[in-house]
Order: structure tokens, then sequence, then C-alpha cells
């Protein structure tokens, strides 16, 4: 059941954002608890942070391995928009 409080909704919203750095963007990204959206733009913004740079490797080979297979939309989502900024370029 979803409730219909677009108050606290964007409460927490704004407390889920500001507690997401680049030490922990990689495991809410590819979480089952995740909006991915904000995720994915946070990941990439921290896409050269070394926890993400070192922590990335894992999060890939574990998707592929089907040990995270909720996180393939999230995988293809970053997918998508690492394409678009590189087409920018």
């Amino acid at each position: 059941m979803k409730l219909q409080n677009e108050p606290l909704s964007q409460l927490a919203f704004k407390a889920i954002e500001t507690s997401l750095s680049a030490a922990n963007i990689l495991d809410e990204a590819f979480s089952k608890f995740t909006s991915r959206e904000m995720e994915i733009t946070l990941l990439l913004q921290h896409r050269s942070a070394p926890a993400v740079l070192q922590g990335l490797p894992a999060k890939i080979k574990a998707v592929a391995m089907g040990n995270l297979p909720h996180a393939a939309s999230a995988f293809t989502a970053l997918y998508q928009q690492i394409t678009q900024i590189s087409g920018q370029d």
C-alpha cells in the first residue's frame, strides 16, 4: 500500500539524497530499495571518486554473475547515461 502524502514523500526523498555520498553511492544505486534516477545521477557525479572507481567492477561482476539480479536495471541506466555523456564530448 502506497501512502499519498506528497510532503512526507518529499522530506524522505531529501533525507535520502543528503545521505548519499561517494562512499555509499554504489551500494545505494545497486540496492533493491532505491528510486534509481537520483542514485544513478549521483553515481555519475561521483564517477571519478576512488570509492566508485574501486568498487564499480565488483558491482558489475555481481550483476553479471546473477548475484544482484535486481540491479540489472540500474546498470543499464548507468550505461545509458555514460553513453550520453560520452556523446557530448
